[in-house]
């Protein structure tokens, strides 16, 4: 009876460890800050925090696509908004 205890103990510890060491837990890691985005903040800059990050995350090369945007000050602002993003995520 206690060694079939023991042995179902040291495979639970097993498993436990075993998965926690092969998971990555993305929400606890804090790779930096950015900087408040206020209400008011345009949505041509919090897209290009969202895509940049987004790309950074997965491994792609930086490439912003400021097209999406047709004035000049919102395509300014959707780069800072990428760079931003892409570089706090790629720390």
């Amino acid at each position: 009876m206690t060694k079939k205890v023991l042995s179902y103990a040291l495979a639970t510890m097993i498993g436990l460890g075993t998965g926690a060491a092969l998971s990555k837990n993305v929400s606890a890691s804090t790779t930096g800050t950015l900087p408040a985005i206020s209400s008011n903040t345009d949505a041509a800059y919090r897209d290009g925090v969202f895509l940049g990050r987004r790309d950074a995350e997965q491994g792609r090369l930086r490439h912003v696509s400021v097209g999406r945007w047709s004035s000049a000050q919102n395509r300014a602002a959707f780069q800072a908004g990428y760079n931003a993003g892409f570089n706090v995520a790629a720390l």
